[in-house]
């Protein structure tokens, strides 16, 4: 299925006589494929264009081939150095006076910053792009409207999520954006994943929410079929197997997991990596395979040692209490569970930061933002 978006863009760049606008029309064309996994397009579009462009020839270009490799580092690759290329974008758009692209890189950096969970970064961010937009609906709305979509569901703020969730899929069909639509229903089934995750911590598990999630995860899985997006394959693949295990599936999680690990798709070191081999850890102690759990521990513990997010290292930490219980190791367990319960509070005062960071877009109406 070809997305709308896409189709005006091809119809807009056949039109147009102006060597320039061709070029600014084709590298927001690459922007999308590479959202929407079609990375050998993406890639195949800068190197023409860099061929006539490489040298910073026309700053307008330059900006969109900075923020084409940004969108290729953050999808494809995976890579931290996402920011730094739109960052660099956003300075030239600001340089430029460009408001439009202003708008656009700030909206990217907001998504970024959410993603490394810097929430001060993020809400500036999100500020200089809603400062930025005019009257036109542009991409830069509906990604910001995606990324506040995605913080209030983070920091547990329902309403607000459901009405940002809901703006974010009316400005995706507006513009034709499909690889948006996507993300959204991708997004809505992660941090539900991730809620269900932590009250299974916590023993609050609920029937009502695991359902939900299934239908979350089944919702984005069909979404990726119809529609043909791949940027997400092997991320919805983790999140699927996250919410088998949630559901004690374990045989057909085992199943998908492996499929998942053969097919090579999984980048070392990234967080989808360790996720995966602390669920298989899981799955292999709640099938009775202790022995080849515990082949897993120094991988996770590796992991546990370095930087990152407390949801994460809360769930790599259970696992590993998982392994030391059923091995009967108990001084080990009780280091992971006082571990793990540290996580699980610095993760309660990271959403309470977030929601303060949050506080200033609250409503339907921000910052002059909507009708």
């Amino acid at each position: 299925m070809t997305a709308p978006f896409v189709k005006e863009s091809l119809r807009k760049i056949g039109q147009s006589s102006s060597l320039v606008e061709r070029a600014c029309l084709q590298l927001d064309l690459a922007c999308y494929y590479s959202r929407a996994g079609e990375f050998t397009q993406a890639r195949c579009i800068k190197d023409a264009i860099r061929l006539t462009f490489g040298k910073g020839e026309n700053i307008s270009v330059t900006i969109r081939l900075l923020c084409l490799d940004a969108h290729l580092l953050m999808f494809q690759d995976e890579s931290p150095e996402c920011r730094d290329r739109m960052a660099r974008a956003n300075l030239l758009s600001k340089a430029s006076g460009d408001r439009v692209m202003v708008a656009f890189t700030a909206a990217w950096l907001a998504m970024m910053d959410l993603n490394s969970s810097d929430f001060v970064r993020m809400r500036e961010c999100a500020i200089a792009a809603f400062e930025s937009m005019g009257e036109e609906t542009t991409p830069a709305e509906c990604r910001i409207a995606i990324v506040l979509a995605m913080a209030n569901q983070l920091a547990e703020n329902s309403s607000e999520s459901v009405a940002w969730y809901e703006r974010g899929r009316n400005l995706s069909v507006k513009l034709g954006d499909q690889a948006a639509i996507g993300a959204l229903i991708f997004n809505q089934a992660a941090f539900r994943l991730l809620h269900c995750r932590m009250d299974a911590m916590r023993d609050r598990s609920s029937d009502l929410k695991v359902e939900a999630l299934r239908v979350d995860v089944q919702s984005a899985i069909s979404y990726q079929e119809v529609s043909g997006i791949s940027s997400l394959g092997h991320w919805l693949n983790v999140i699927r197997i996250g919410s088998l295990v949630v559901q004690e599936q374990f045989v057909e999680a085992e199943r998908e997991l492996l499929a998942l690990l053969d097919a090579a798709t999984l980048r070392v070191g990234t967080s989808n990596f360790y996720t995966v081999h602390s669920d298989r850890t899981v799955i292999l102690v709640k099938t009775g395979r202790i022995s080849e759990a515990l082949l897993s521990v120094p991988l996770i513990e590796e992991r546990l040692a370095e930087q990152g997010c407390a949801d994460d290292k809360a769930q790599l930490a259970d696992s590993l209490l998982l392994v030391a219980q059923a091995d009967g190791n108990f001084d080990r367990a009780e280091h992971w569970r006082l571990f793990r319960n540290d996580q699980l509070r610095e993760f309660e005062a990271l959403k309470s930061n977030l929601r303060n960071e949050l506080s200033i877009f609250s409503g339907d109406r921000v910052l002059g933002f909507g009708s």
